[in-house]
C-alpha cells in the first residue's frame, strides 16, 4: 500500500487454530521466544497473551503481541507444515529451559525439539527423549495483527542503534507519559530523525537514510523508549527497514494512529504510536548562543562522577552540580549547602569563546552524566543560550549547534534558590 494512499486500516485477527507439527533447533527456538517476549505475552483481562506459531513449509514464524506493540521472527531450517497453534509463551520458555537442566552446553546447542499440535487444543512438546503437554491459549486471546506497512526508509542497522541509544538517555521512565517515555521517528528526504525528552532534557539525532517522505509520515511517529531500548539488541541484520502506516479514514475521529515497523535481518518490531503529539524539537535547539567552551570530555565525565561521589559522601543524594564556564577554563564542582563556600575543585584550560565573564550552571548529577555520556569524542562543546537558568547544548564541535544532521543534547539547569 502507498504511503500517500486513501486506504482505511483494517486489523485483521490470525484465524482459527489449524493442526501444526514442527520441528526446530532448540536454540533458534529459544531465541525466536526471547525476542518475541520483549512485550507481555501473558494471557490479560481482555484474554490476549500467548505466543502465536505459524507453519510455513520451512520456516515458522513466531508472533506476540499485547495490541500496541506486535514482535516477529521468522526462523528458518524449520521441518514444519502449514498450520497455526498459540500457546502459553512463558510456559513453553520454561519447558525449553527445565528440560535440559543438567546437560552439557555443547550438547544442548544441537538439539532439535518438536512440538505436535497435531491437535491445536492438546499441543505436546517433545525434547531429549522427554514428551511434555502444553497449555494451548484460545485463539481469540490473540490481538488482530496489523496489515504489511510500506517501507519509507532503510538504512546501517548499527549507525540506527547507536544514535537511538545516545537519544534514549534524553527520555522519561514514565509509561504514563507516553510523549515524555517515547522516541519520536522522523522520516526526511535523505534521513530519520530521532528525537526524545523528559522535559529537562532534549537530545535528536539524524541518520543517513534512502527515504521516501510522504504528506503521511509527516510529524512523525512515537515509539515506547524502553520496548526499543531492548529490541535494538535484538536485531540481527546489517539493514534496517522502517516501514509506515497511517489511516486514512474520511472520518477524523475513527482513525487509529499512525503505526511504524523496524526490520532487521529476521526480526521485525510493530508499534502504534504513542502519542498524537510531540514537541518540535526543532525550534527547541537554540542557534544563537551566548559562547562556547570547547573542553576535555573524558575529564569533565570523570570530574562529574567525582563530584557525584562527593554528594553521596555528604549525604546530598539529590544534590547539584556547579558547572562553571569561565573565559579560560572550566570547572565542575558539588555543591553543598553547609559551609559551601569552603568548596573548590581543580578547573581544566577550555578553549572559551563569548564569555567575558564567569557563568556558573546548577546541574542533576545524573543527568550531566547521561549527556557527557550520549558523547564519544575527545572534546565536547558547551553552548550557554542565555542566563544561567537557561539551557546549555551539547555538541561535539562549535559549529554543530546550527547542524541540523548532528546529534544535539539540551540540558536544562536547576535552577538555584530564589529565582
Amino acid at each position: 500500500m502507498p504511503a500517500n494512499s486513501a486506504e482505511i486500516t483494517i486489523l485483521t485477527p490470525p484465524g482459527p487454530a489449524q493442526p501444526l507439527t514442527l520441528t526446530i533447533g532448540r536454540s533458534a527456538l529459544v531465541d525466536a521466544l526471547a525476542t518475541t517476549g520483549l512485550i507481555s505475552t501473558r494471557v490479560g483481562q481482555l484474554g490476549w497473551g500467548g505466543v502465536l506459531l505459524e507453519g510455513h513449509r520451512d520456516h515458522l514464524v513466531v508472533t506476540t503481541s499485547d495490541g500496541q506493540n506486535t514482535i516477529r521472527v521468522d526462523v528458518p531450517d524449520v521441518d514444519t507444515m502449514h498450520g497455526r497453534i498459540l500457546i502459553d509463551h512463558v510456559e513453553l520458555t520454561k519447558l525449553l529451559r527445565a528440560l535440559v537442566k543438567g546437560r552439557r552446553k555443547k550438547d544442548v546447542d544441537g538439539m532439535r525439539a518438536t512440538i505436535d499440535g497435531s491437535d491445536p487444543d492438546k499441543p505436546v512438546l517433545e525434547l531429549d527423549g522427554y514428551a511434555v503437554p502444553l497449555a494451548a491459549v484460545p485463539m481469540d486471546g490473540f490481538p488482530p495483527l496489523p496489515p504489511d506497512h510500506t517501507v519509507v526508509a532503510q538504512l546501517d542497522r548499527e549507525l540506527f542503534t547507536a544514535e537511538a541509544a545516545r537519544v534514549l538517555r534524553a527520555i522519561g521512565t514514565d509509561d504514563t507519559l507516553p510523549m515524555l517515555s517515547g522516541i519520536l521517528l522522523d522520516v526526511a528526504a535523505g534521513a530519520l530523525t530521532l528525537a526524545g525528552t523528559d522535559r529537562y532534557r532534549l537530545a535528536a539525532a539524524s541518520v543517513p537514510a534512502i527515504t521516501a517522505p510522504a504528506d503521511t509520515t509527516r510529524g512523525g511517529a512515537v515509539m515506547p523508549g524502553a520496548l526499543l531500548a531492548k529490541y535494538l539488541k535484538r536485531m540481527t541484520g546489517d539493514r534496517l527497514r522502517v516501514g509506515w502506516l497511517s489511516d486514512l479514514n474520511p472520518e477524523p475521529e475513527l482513525r487509529l494512529p499512525p503505526s511504524v515497523s523496524l526490520s532487521s535481518g529476521n526480526t521485525t518490531l510493530i508499534s502504534t504510536s504513542t502519542s498524537a503529539e510531540f514537541p518540535d524539537y526543532r525550534k527547541l535547539f537554540p542557534t544563537d548562543p551566548r559562547g562556547s567552551a570547547v573542553v576535555d570530555r573524558p575529564w569533565m565525565l570523570a570530574e562529574t562522577q567525582r563530584a557525584a561521589a562527593v554528594l553521596a559522601a555528604k549525604k546530598h543524594p539529590a544534590g547539584q552540580i556547579a558547572v562553571t564556564l569561565d573565559p579560560f577554563e572550566v570547572r565542575v564542582t558539588p555543591v553543598l549547602g553547609e559551609r559551601g563556600e569552603q568548596v573548590s575543585a581543580p578547573g581544566r584550560d577550555a578553549a572559551v569563546a563569548g564569555i567575558p565573564a564567569p557563568l556558573e550552571y546548577l546541574f542533576n548529577p545524573a543527568y550531566l552524566v547521561d549527556a557527557l555520556e550520549s558523547f564519544t569524542g575527545n572534546l565536547i562543546t558547551l553552548h550557554p543560550t542565555g542566563s544561567t537558568n537557561r539551557p546549555v547544548v551539547f555538541t561535539d564541535t562549535p559549529s554543530e549547534l546550527e547542524d541540523p544532521g548532528a546529534f544535539r543534547h539540551l540540558l536544562m539547569p536547576v535552577r538555584s534558590q530564589g529565582t
